[in-house]
């Protein structure tokens, strides 16, 4: 009967750790967010709305609002800097950056991951197919910030 009980024991813990999701964080000045991959972007689209809210929540971020079936969770703080991700049950995911302190751009890892999958580029926005998913990557700079948006779409 011990023995049993220890398998399903193994068992849930391996069912467990294979929901949970890998990431990465970047960190500023004491605040981490989350650092935004290829596999992250996949990871947060395959996952349920109610297990990704979860996991927002677990990583200190707090709910803005739900608009058309887009839920949006932000963390940071606005006129320094902030992340905004958003998702709604269509398989679209959002992910917004905004730097007014030290305008570093987050997007550079991932859009190099993806240089092979490139459909189309410009200067303030680039265009991909990765994994069956389109993917565009904007961002733009000034004298007051750096701004960042990634929209995601699951064929």
């Amino acid at each position: 009967m011990k023995h049993i009980f220890l398998n399903i024991i193994f068992l849930l813990s391996i069912v467990f750790a294979e929901g949970q999701t890998d990431v990465d964080y970047i960190t500023f000045k004491g605040d981490s967010f989350i650092k935004i991959s290829s596999d992250i972007i996949i990871d947060f689209l395959d996952q349920s709305t109610e297990d990704w809210e979860t996991f927002m929540q677990q990583n200190d971020y707090e709910k803005k609002h739900e608009e058309s079936g887009l839920i949006i969770y932000s963390k940071g703080r606005r006129e320094q800097r902030f992340q905004a991700i958003g998702k709604n049950e269509h398989n679209i995911l959002t992910i917004d950056w905004y730097d007014y302190d030290d305008k570093v751009k987050t997007t550079v890892e991932l859009e190099e991951s993806m240089e092979n999958e490139s459909i189309k580029k410009g200067d303030n926005i680039a265009y991909y197919m990765h994994n069956g998913h389109f993917i565009v990557v904007e961002s733009k700079q000034d004298n007051e910030h750096i701004f960042e948006r990634v929209y995601v779409i699951k064929k």
